[in-house]
Order: C-alpha cells, then sequence, then structure tokens
C-alpha cells in the first residue's frame, strides 16, 4: 500500500503558538478573584483595622494625659490651701503662745456716765495680764473749766488698787457738771511690775 499524501496546510488555521520563558510556560493571570487575592482581602482588613486601632490608643492617651494635667492643677492648688492652712494655724498657735509668756500692762475707761444732778458713774477695766496695784490719778476736766483745773475721784474708786487682769474697779461719785458740757477723765496707774499706765474717755453731762 502507498503512503497516504500529507495533508495539505494551505488555508488552514495555524496552531497558535505559545511563549517560552526559559523553557517554561507563560505565567497565568491573577483575577480578583483567584486565591491570592482572597488571602490578601483579610490582611489589609486586618492592617486597617491595626491603624484605626492605633489611632484610638493615641486619642485615648492624650485624653488621659489632659485629664491627668487638670486633675495635677487641682491637686497642687489643694497642696497649695492646705500649706498655707497650716502657716497660719502654726502662727496662731506661736503668738497664743507668745501672747500668753508676754508681759501686757493696759487700763481702759470702760464706762462713764456724768450727770449734772445726782451720781456719777466711772468704771476702769484692767485690760493687761498684769494687776494694776495702784490707781494714781483720776481727773476730770470740762470744757467749761480751764485746762490747768479739775476734780481727782481716785479715792473713789473701791479699791482704787489690785485690779486683777481682766476685773473692773467702780467710781461712784457726786460733782456739780453743767449739762450739756464735754468732760474727760484721764487715769494714770501703776501695775505690779513697776510700768505705768494710763488712759482716758469723754463724755457729755447729762441732766
Amino acid at each position: 500500500m502507498g503512503t497516504p499524501p500529507a495533508e495539505s496546510r494551505v488555508g488552514a488555521e495555524a496552531p497558535p503558538k505559545r511563549a517560552h520563558h526559559g523553557g517554561r510556560s507563560a505565567p497565568k493571570c491573577i483575577y480578583p478573584h483567584s486565591k491570592k487575592s482572597i488571602l490578601l482581602f483579610p490582611w489589609a482588613a486586618f492592617s486597617y483595622m491595626k491603624v484605626k486601632l492605633e489611632k484610638m490608643r493615641r486619642a485615648e492617651n492624650k485624653q488621659r494625659v489632659k485629664k491627668m494635667g487638670i486633675s495635677g492643677a487641682l491637686v497642687t492648688i489643694l497642696l497649695v490651701v492646705v500649706a498655707i492652712a497650716f502657716v497660719g494655724i502654726a502662727v496662731a498657735v506661736l503668738s497664743g503662745f507668745m501672747g500668753t509668756g508676754s508681759v501686757k500692762t493696759d487700763i481702759m475707761v470702760e464706762k462713764l456716765d456724768l450727770v449734772a444732778s445726782g451720781y456719777s458713774v466711772a468704771v476702769l477695766r484692767n485690760t493687761g495680764n498684769v494687776r494694776i496695784t495702784n490707781i494714781d490719778s483720776a481727773l476730770i476736766v470740762c470744757a467749761s473749766q480751764g485746762a490747768d483745773q479739775g476734780t481727782d475721784i481716785k479715792d473713789e474708786f473701791s479699791p482704787s488698787s489690785n485690779i486683777d487682769p481682766g476685773k473692773t474697779s467702780t467710781a461712784t461719785f457726786q460733782q456739780a457738771f453743767v449739762p450739756g458740757d464735754t468732760c474727760t477723765l484721764t487715769i494714770t496707774a501703776t501695775a505690779a511690775n513697776g510700768a505705768k499706765v494710763s488712759t482716758s474717755s469723754s463724755a457729755i453731762v447729762r441732766p
């Protein structure tokens, strides 16, 4: 038998040629729905969530720092107030001790009631912490009289000496005063420590 004639390839479509790269076929195109794309999607989502969480953490840290700053200012103010309070208490305590230990001699006219016709009253108070041992003078001078004139009523005080700290001594006397006249009582006294004290007070004579 004879060999069959070769088929003629004239007019026939030639088979597609494949590009060769080192003896390997060209890589296939990766479509969005390929396995590699599906694996990349969770990684992208994780990266996005990581960035968001980092931003949230930074914002929270800023708020925390801001709150800590306000709290720190309040704590500083409270510490200053407490320090001032302690200083005030210390000063008050020291002043009390110093006041108790210090010597104070003083006297004052607590009351002066002058009556034109009747009994007048003068009250002295020892406002120091040393006993008053003697009333040296208790001179009343009125505006209608001369500057060198006056009435000494020291003998009217009962008692006229030994006025303890905080205590009073009262004098009741009867003098001829002019109604409406202004009279001044000037007191000089001696304390137990030898110190001299004086005070004065004025009053208008009432009928």
